[in-house]
């Protein structure tokens, strides 16, 4: 990344409105975030006098600051520490939680800057949002631009939630532009994403959260578990090709990821909330395995502590072979190939842990396998011709003829790697994902 110019800071502005006997109020803070800056909250209070606690992170959830905020002032300025980001080295994402109370009333809400090892950023750029605790179907962001001329590009990461009324600006100097989203279906809150060039300089990406109601998490709409990613082949080319989709239901579900014929192995997640997975359930003939986010049973009742000072230990059974360490573990099959399955313990935005299971597939794997990824590799796909709002910049669109069912999908990014977004209920039409979710273990 090039940087270059006049030192600046990028902030981002959120606007409060309650409901009745509800606070409300502006926060302002600084979005772009370089190694000697000092982020700044500004907080104008219209309505209540909340306190606010404040808790930023890092991604691996190690906390920087954390403090508490008396909101009795018509305006209240916090200015971060010194020196509290000297230490990070590479492009981070740092996520600031709030939870703010009074009285009965109570919203918990995060915003995340992005860090950059850098000492300036040519630009100085506002962003502000409206939220309110009485639900909306549509919210405004607006944007001020104040600095070298910038193309922007406005997206919805999953298309499926919101919809926007303009997709691209360019910001000559000082500049305004207001963008709409209207939720679609029942929506409660989603990301807007903001990608941004700035002339012969630098290149960013944030992420902007739309509550179109209070106290939801629009974070796991682009982040977190299950989201699945898979390779699948593209008729005619039989070039393979990245696809992703998100996955939620019930809190307890157990949803049927993977099974493979041959071996007998079926894969089950349970689901600690909406989206979230804290378990990993591994059946076979020779037994269960259950993992969960600090302890692991093996398939022969062998009871493993995992904590986070776990040191690289392996152990063996009839059938498996396992190898764990502080945030992975490694299963593989000791018969029909040595299939492996690897599952990841990571932090989620609310500060909890959840786990990620994920295999080593080719396309010609799905046909002796059945669950979600088996049933979705084994369906026909045809990549129609990209489709980009802009020649250099903006979100990138596609039509996929899937079982000669033409869908459409957007490009993302997860876990550094771009995939079509695609909505889950589309690639499994005639059925839904709620052919692969359980109420209860007996069922399976």
């Amino acid at each position: 990344m090039k940087m270059m110019g006049r030192q600046s800071y990028f902030t981002l502005s959120l606007l409060f409105l309650t409901c009745l006997n509800a606070f409300e109020f502006f926060i302002k803070y600084t979005s772009l975030i370089t190694t000697n800056s000092r982020p700044l909250f500004n907080i104008e209070k219209f309505i209540g006098s909340p306190t606010c606690s404040l808790k930023t992170r890092k991604p691996d959830g190690t906390e920087l600051y954390r403090v508490s905020l008396d909101l009795t002032d018509s305006i209240i300025y916090h200015t971060f520490p010194d020196n509290i980001f000297q230490n990070i080295e590479k492009v981070v994402t740092i996520t600031h939680s709030f939870t703010c109370t009074e009285g009965e009333n109570s919203a918990s809400f995060d915003l995340k800057s992005q860090f950059f090892p850098v000492d300036y950023i040519p630009q100085l750029f506002e962003v502000k949002i409206k939220i309110s605790m009485m639900e909306e179907s549509s919210k405004d962001i607006f944007f001020f631009s104040d600095g070298f001329k910038t193309y922007c590009n406005y997206s919805i990461p999953n298309a499926n939630e919101a919809s926007l009324n303009k997709y691209e600006k360019v910001f000559i100097d000082k500049t305004e532009d207001i963008v709409t989203a209207t939720k679609i279906g029942s929506t409660k809150s989603t990301l807007m994403r903001l990608t941004c060039e700035i002339v012969e300089s630098a290149e960013f990406s944030l992420e902007i959260p739309i509550y179109f109601t209070l106290n939801s998490d629009p974070w796991t709409s682009v982040s977190g578990d299950p989201h699945m990613k898979q390779i699948v082949l593209d008729y005619p080319s039989l070039i393979t090709k990245a696809i992703c989709y998100d996955v939620s239901g019930s809190p307890g579900d157990y949803l049927h990821i993977a099974g493979f014929s041959l071996s007998g192995i079926q894969v089950y997640g349970q689901l600690k909330d909406d989206y979230y997975m804290h378990k990993i359930i591994i059946k076979s003939d020779s037994g269960k395995i259950t993992t969960s986010t600090n302890h692991i049973i093996l398939d022969n009742g062998q009871l493993i502590n995992w904590t986070g000072n776990m040191q690289k230990s392996t152990f063996k059974s009839k059938e498996f072979q396992y190898l764990i360490t502080r945030n992975h573990v490694f299963i593989t099959s000791l018969e029909n190939g040595g299939k492996m399955i690897k599952i990841e313990k990571s932090i989620h935005s609310s500060s909890e842990n959840h786990l990620d299971a994920s295999f080593k597939l080719s396309p010609d794997d799905y046909k002796e396998m059945d669950g979600l990824v088996g049933d979705i590799g084994k369906k026909k796909y045809i990549f129609h011709e990209e489709i980009q709002s802009d020649r250099n910049i903006g979100s990138k669109f596609i039509s996929i003829d899937i079982d000669n069912k033409i869908i459409k999908g957007v490009k993302v990014e997860r876990g550094n790697e771009e995939c079509w977004l695609i909505n889950v209920n589309d690639i499994l039409k005639p059925f839904n994902i709620s052919k692969y979710l359980y109420k209860t273990m007996h069922v399976f």
